[in-house]
């Protein structure tokens, strides 16, 4: 808040693994729309809630995606959430499937709680 008073940032950027999730993000984009602020999600893009989101955000004019691949590898190989859309000519395009179309198998699960 007191970064926003004192008009030491320009936008702000709420990040859904590291800052609380939906319901921060949401709370920063409110305040920043008080004062005017945009809001454009730290690593947004690469997770289904940012990219709801970002779409829904009045003062979000855009996401950030991080491609963190080598060249030549495609971005579908590289998302960690199942089901999660991948930029297309520099946009990414939510779906519209419930559950923010995450797709997960029992054996992802398992797998993952195994380790």
């Amino acid at each position: 808040m007191d970064l926003v008073e004192k008009r030491a940032v320009d936008i702000l950027q709420p990040d859904f693994t590291w800052g609380g999730g939906m319901t921060e993000a949401w709370k920063a984009h409110t305040i920043a729309e008080m004062a005017g602020m945009a809001t454009i999600p730290h690593g947004g893009a690469n997770n289904p809630f940012g990219q709801h989101f970002a779409m829904a955000a009045t003062e979000s004019p855009m996401t950030e995606y991080w491609l963190g691949t080598d060249p030549g590898v495609p971005l579908e190989e590289t998302v960690r959430i199942p089901g999660t859309a991948v930029p297309v000519n520099g946009q990414v395009r939510p779906t519209n499937e419930p559950g923010f179309g995450m797709h997960f198998e029992p054996s992802d699960i398992s797998d993952w709680g195994s380790n």
